[in-house]
């Protein structure tokens, strides 16, 4: 049985943001409590809040009244309660941990929300007490908030994740709208909840993210070590789908896909429609939909069921030039010649020089036409950059330094010779696809081309 581990779904840049955020909002949070409890006649603040209530007040309808109350119900104890325990539910099989984090989040919020009523003591607009914070949207913003996390460190389908994230977030703002519309709380009220719901929240998820990191004594067992491998660190559904959003998503996650393809356009244009390239390892099926869209019959092919999963999850509706095959690189189960292609992307350089010529073997074995793999090799940019970071003491991940002329004497040991170089960049990147075809004499010259 392979061992699996729930993965941190925050790097360290993102934790470093989140926990400068966290501080932010807290100490606006302060801010607004110290406003609230000083506030009255002729205060800036209060002249805010009078004039947002009279205009809210000025626009109430009949119509609206209904709808109105719905959105506040849904940011109380029970409409809440019913929501945490259909999310415990769902989530119990799939990610435990997260499954009890759901509905217990809210039970902080009422605390924080019990002890800043007792010391502010402010009146509401209804001139009942404990107006701050408002509790329905403290309630709401750590709850649904929670929601919005757990849509993302699940495996569900992409555009779901932004349909229920979009729904939390507007199920926030109109509880937040509601109990300004129906006279419950003044706007800073609303504000502080706001706030300070999100600072407990970003600062629970700080916690949940520590939590799944390893300590120094796990990282010094050889055990854990094992099941860190690359063959094994993404066999997690949370962390397979943390590492889809994690390096994919956003305006640089574009850009490098869009590099890729470009490349690859140039390296496998001796294909033809029809012809079948095997996707090893397939990952989370980034270039898999490309393919299709060149008429190629595809193979993704992955060691990890979960990544697989994934990658599955981007296209429901699986064509029949599509097929998912787990299999390990090292020992693939297809026939010699059985593919026209093989692509292999962001994978070989990350293994030791025995394992990786068993995979090149392989790869030239099944291969009929050419190998089209991605390498990544020491660029000047980056050594200096891991130089700096050391000088600075930040933690980063060691590389396995290799050049071309290795990497190309390795494939003519495996049978392949690489006749074409593509690099990302040949400045900031160590990426460059190699072309390699099947090699006719062996003892070729292995040195690599211009391009």
């Amino acid at each position: 049985m392979i061992p699996t581990t729930e993965g941190p779904l925050m790097g360290a840049r993102s934790r470093r943001l989140v926990l400068v955020c966290a501080v932010l909002l807290g100490l606006t949070f302060f801010v607004l409590a110290e406003r609230a409890e000083d506030q009255g006649e002729g205060q800036p603040w209060f002249t805010v809040d009078l004039a947002t209530k009279s205009f809210v007040q000025n626009a109430r309808s009949p119509a609206l009244e209904r709808p109105m109350h719905l959105l506040s119900h849904f940011g109380t104890a029970s409409g809440l309660i019913p929501l945490g325990l259909t999310a415990l539910l769902v989530l119990w099989n799939k990610r435990r941990s997260l499954a009890l984090f759901v509905p217990s989040i809210p039970l902080g919020a009422v605390a924080i929300e019990g002890v800043s009523k007792w010391l502010v003591h402010r009146p509401r607009p209804n001139l009942t007490g404990y107006g701050f914070p408002s509790g329905h949207v403290l309630a709401a913003v750590t709850f649904y908030g929670a929601l919005v996390y757990v849509c993302w460190a699940v495996a569900i389908h992409p555009p779901w994740q932004w349909v229920a994230s979009g729904a939390c977030v507007v199920a926030i703002l109109g509880i937040a709208v509601s109990r300004i519309y129906l006279d419950a709380h003044w706007l800073t009220d609303v504000l502080g909840a706001l706030v300070g719901g999100t600072a407990y929240l970003l600062t629970v998820l700080l916690w949940i993210d520590s939590r799944t990191r390893p300590g120094k004594a796990d990282a010094a067992d050889p055990v854990f070590r094992e099941q860190r491998m690359p063959a094994l660190r993404y066999q997690d559904v949370a962390v397979a789908r943390a590492y889809d959003r994690q390096r994919f998503r956003g305006l640089a996650g574009w850009y490098h896909n869009w590099r890729l393809r470009r490349l690859l356009n140039q390296a496998v244009q001796r294909l033809g429609p029809g012809n079948r390239v095997l996707d090893l390892p397939c990952g989370t099926g980034r270039i898999d939909g490309w393919l299709l869209r060149g008429s190629l019959q595809v193979v993704a092919a992955d060691i990890s069921k979960e990544m697989l999963d994934v990658a599955r999850a981007k296209n429901p509706s699986v064509p029949s030039r599509l097929r998912f095959v787990r299999v390990d690189a090292s020992g693939l189960p297809f026939r010699s010649a059985s593919v026209d292609a093989v692509i292999c992307i962001r994978f070989i350089h990350l293994l030791d020089r025995e394992t990786r010529l068993s995979v090149l073997a392989e790869l030239a074995r099944v291969a009929k036409q050419c190998v089209v793999v991605e390498c990544r090799i020491e660029r000047r940019v980056k050594t200096i950059k891991r130089a700096v970071r050391r000088w600075l003491r930040q933690p980063h991940r060691p590389r396995t330094k290799i050049t071309l002329a290795e990497i190309a004497s390795e494939m003519w040991e495996c049978g392949l010779l690489a006749e074409d170089y593509y690099f990302v960049n040949r400045w900031f990147s160590g990426s460059v696809l190699i072309v390699a075809g099947r090699d006719p004499v062996p003892g070729a010259s292995t040195t690599p081309k211009s391009v």
